[in-house]
């Protein structure tokens, strides 16, 4: 029996366990996606996954957040850059959000964003990013901006598996 309230950007609950004894719940935790750049830039990063069993005892309240994905870039070059998603969470179980996208427009953002996945790399010019580096155990690394001297090619935000 629990309530859970939403939000456009978060959903967030309070499950209350009526039985009289422990038991195990298998839960499944995932945090919010990062947000993608802008034309040549990086895909954001797949919210970090968890899976695993928790023992649960009776009356006693577990706080469950779901986070929510990252706002992307609106336009090329312009302030402000992607955003890595939201954690999610249940009690001290905590997915890291996915890392934000690489920006093209702007040097100082053409690295992807380090989170539950990493984001993926932009290409600006012969500038070329790096991708964001996984949560370990809850994601993958994006993967980096790349050119061939006559198209640019950004990295992908990483996935999970």
């Amino acid at each position: 029996m629990g309530t859970v309230i939403c939000s456009s950007i978060n959903c967030k609950g309070i499950v209350e366990l009526l039985p009289s004894y422990p038991f195990n719940v298998c839960y499944l935790v995932v945090a919010g996606g990062g947000g993608g750049g802008n034309q040549v830039a990086g895909g954001g990063g797949a919210g970090g996954l968890l899976l695993g069993t928790l023992n649960a005892n009776a009356n006693v309240t577990y706080t469950v957040v779901v986070g929510g994905g990252g706002a992307g870039q609106a336009t090329n070059g312009v302030q402000p850059p992607p955003v890595q998603g939201s954690n999610s969470c249940i009690q001290s179980i905590i997915a890291v959000g996915g890392g934000y996208g690489g920006m093209a427009g702007n040097p100082s953002y053409i690295n992807g964003g380090s989170g539950g996945s990493g984001g993926g790399g932009a290409t600006f010019g012969s500038s070329l990013g790096t991708g964001g580096t996984r949560t370990s155990g809850q994601g993958s690394n994006g993967g980096g901006g790349n050119t061939d001297n006559s198209t640019w090619r950004t990295g992908a935000g990483g996935g999970v598996s």
